[in-house]
Parts: C-alpha cells; sequence; structure tokens
C-alpha cells in the first residue's frame, strides 16, 4: 500500500504527547509503561493528533483507550477496539431484589390520597350549610387562645383595681425568665435582662443614664421626662409596666415588641438607674464607701 494511505495516529492523555513523557523508550515500551502505571478504565477522552503523508497535523477529540499510545492505521479503518464495561460483566439480579422491588412498585401505584384530597372549605370560604353562609365558625365565648390566660392582673397589666402595683414581682419574673437560684442571683440576672431590653427599646429617647437626652431628643424629638426627677422616683413599679403596656403622651405602647417579664425586667433596670444617681452614701457598702471617698477631690 503507497504511503499517502497510511495514517500515523498518536494518542495523548491530557494533550501531553505519550512519548513526551517516556523520551528514551521506545513506542512499545512507552504503550506498556503506561499500562503498568495506570489501571485500564473503560473509556476515556484523548487527543488524536493524525497526519497523512504530506498532509498537515489534524487535531480532533474522541474516545479512546488511552494505554494505546502509538498506533498505525489505515484510512477509514481503526484499530482499535471497543472495550466492553467491565461494571455489567457477570452481574446478576437475585430474586428477593426483583421481589421487592416489585413490590414498592405496586405500592407506589396502590397509594392513593383520598383523605388528602376529600372536599374540604378554605377559611373564610362562603358555605350553604350553615345559616350565616360562612365557612368559618365564630369562636365559643370566653375562649382564650393558648398562653393567654392572664388572671394574673398584677402581673401582666401592673395593676390592682385600677391601681399600679408598688412592688415588681420578682419571683414570677425569674420564673418567666426560667431563672434558677438564690434570690440574689435571680435578680441580678433579672437586672441585667433589663439593662439589655432598656438600651435596645428605650435609650434611644431616654439615653442609657435615664435623663431623656438620647440620640432621637438630640435630632429635634421632644425629650420624655427624666428618670431622676422626685415625681418618677416616687412613682410605683406598676407606673412604669402600665407606660410600657399602653404608652404615654407621644410615647407608643410596646405590648407588641416586650413581653410582660422583659417589662418588668426594664422597671428593675430604671429603678437601678434612679438608686444610681441618688444612693446616699450610708446605703454603700464599706469597701464602696472607701473607694467614693478615696475619688473625691480634696478639699
Amino acid at each position: 500500500m503507497s504511503p499517502s494511505n497510511k495514517t500515523r495516529t498518536v494518542t495523548c492523555r491530557m494533550g501531553v504527547p505519550a512519548r513526551s513523557r517516556f523520551p528514551d523508550c521506545s513506542r512499545t515500551d512507552v504503550a506498556r509503561k503506561q499500562e503498568t502505571q495506570s489501571p485500564r478504565p473503560a473509556l476515556s477522552h484523548c487527543f488524536r493528533l493524525t497526519r497523512r503523508a504530506g498532509g498537515p497535523i489534524v487535531r480532533g477529540l474522541e474516545a479512546r483507550d488511552p494505554l494505546v499510545s502509538v498506533t498505525r492505521e489505515r484510512a477509514g479503518q481503526s484499530s482499535i477496539a471497543p472495550q466492553k464495561n467491565a461494571y455489567f460483566r457477570g452481574a446478576k439480579v437475585d430474586f428477593p431484589t426483583s421481589a421487592l422491588l416489585l413490590l414498592l412498585c405496586l405500592l407506589a401505584v396502590g397509594c392513593r390520597q383520598d383523605m388528602a384530597d376529600q372536599p374540604h372549605l378554605e377559611p373564610l370560604e362562603a358555605s350553604d350549610f350553615f345559616p350565616n353562609g360562612m365557612a368559618s365558625r365564630p369562636l365559643v365565648e370566653g375562649t382564650v387562645a393558648r398562653g393567654h390566660l392572664r388572671i394574673d392582673k398584677a402581673y401582666f397589666e401592673g395593676q390592682v383595681d385600677g391601681k399600679p402595683v408598688e412592688q415588681l414581682p420578682w419571683e414570677k419574673v425569674a420564673t418567666a425568665l426560667h431563672l434558677d437560684g438564690s434570690p440574689e442571683q435571680t435578680r441580678a440576672h433579672v437586672l441585667e435582662r433589663g439593662r439589655e431590653r432598656f438600651n435596645i427599646f428605650c435609650s434611644a429617647c431616654h439615653d442609657q443614664t435615664g435623663s431623656g437626652q438620647g440620640m432621637v431628643v438630640q435630632r429635634g424629638f421632644p425629650a420624655p421626662p427624666t428618670y431622676h426627677s422626685d415625681r418618677l422616683r416616687a412613682a410605683p413599679d406598676g407606673h412604669f409596666y402600665d407606660v410600657i403596656t399602653r404608652g404615654f403622651g407621644r410615647m407608643s405602647d410596646y405590648a407588641d415588641q416586650i413581653p410582660p417579664a422583659d417589662r418588668w425586667a426594664i422597671v428593675s433596670y430604671i429603678r437601678a438607674l434612679q438608686l444610681s444617681q441618688h444612693a446616699a452614701a450610708s446605703e454603700l457598702s464599706p469597701a464602696d464607701r472607701k473607694a467614693l471617698q478615696a475619688e473625691a477631690p480634696a478639699p
């Protein structure tokens, strides 16, 4: 056969010629070295560079066996036979597996949605069944939603017979906040909770000291009264709770944003702010009194 009918094919892996990795080996040795270095996959995408006698190199991408690095083939004939897939060679399907698959198919076909697709009415939809023509039924008189049975007026409203409660219900607040420990520990946790809630919801107007000069006030909003006035220092605890719940003057209510336990925690922190500005020296501990005297300027 004339040289013009012959084709030289060089198969490369990842675009790198096979001979370039083994320059000192013959073409047959190259194929053997590649076979010992990597396992034989079923098929792989490789580049084929084809040169006809006296013609240019043609580059193409096809699925070929990567272990055959150098071949000679005639025009229109391939010397590489497709390799059989080893994964399905000798595969068997046992009877229990077939029976299980058949059972699953039967169950899937027999599953019905009659309970889910039964006739029903959407909320607020019209209905001819009831005299008023409404599908939704009114609540029974006296129905209370879960978690809203607020019999304790002093805790949930801060008032008893229309009068504000005098003292904060520490034990109920600690129970609502799931606090355990001694009374001193629970009160410390309630105060810390109140400080956090106060800085989030109240400090914008009342500032963090309670003097009523918050950032909103500094930008033109009317100033609220200071907590350190004699009137508010003498006000009962229930007054502050009622103001948080229902609002007062320009202040809107925070009943939806702040739950009852957090409202009482804020009240406890307001009392701490008032005490911080009007505490008598006799009420301090000896250590605090000594530290205060050390910080006082010399006469």
